[in-house]
């Protein structure tokens, strides 16, 4: 049930149409800037307060966050988006496995550079991770 007035600066609301069961607007402000009741609302249409859920604990590697469907709850006058774990494709996982190694190598090159910058190391040193550097961007496998 909603309680009068509506904090207008901080909710967000959907209308529902409950003879054809469908959500009519989302993410709407309060139509009344003083938060009271709305007047001459078709009888047929409730404003829902919208809720979200806290997104679950996932496995980034394996799985992502989709958003489910939401829960209209009409006594309450709540709408509560939900979300759900979904499985990654093998597409996904191959995908997020190379932006890993890729992450990995680009981490392992700044730290090249900045041992260069600070001079660390003797000149064949510097030489030697100069050349695995070039060997990443080159996209070579690189063997010292």
């Amino acid at each position: 049930m909603i309680t009068y007035p509506v904090d207008v600066q901080n909710t967000r609301w959907a209308v529902y149409n409950t003879t054809s069961s469908e959500l009519v607007k989302r993410n709407q402000r309060w139509p009344r800037a003083d938060g009271m009741e709305i007047e001459s609302l078709n009888s047929d249409l409730i404003p829902l307060l919208e809720v979200s859920t806290t997104k679950p604990v996932f496995d980034p590697a394996t799985e992502k966050v989709v958003v489910a469907e939401p829960v209209i709850d009409e006594t309450n006058n709540t709408l509560t988006q939900a979300w759900q774990i979904a499985p990654f494709t093998q597409q996904e996982q191959d995908e997020y496995a190379d932006r890993q190694a890729n992450k990995i190598e680009i981490d392992g090159i700044k730290s090249v550079y900045q041992d260069l910058k600070n001079g660390t190391g003797t000149a064949g040193d510097r030489i030697s991770r100069v050349e695995s550097v070039l060997a990443f961007m080159l996209k070579r496998d690189y063997q010292p």
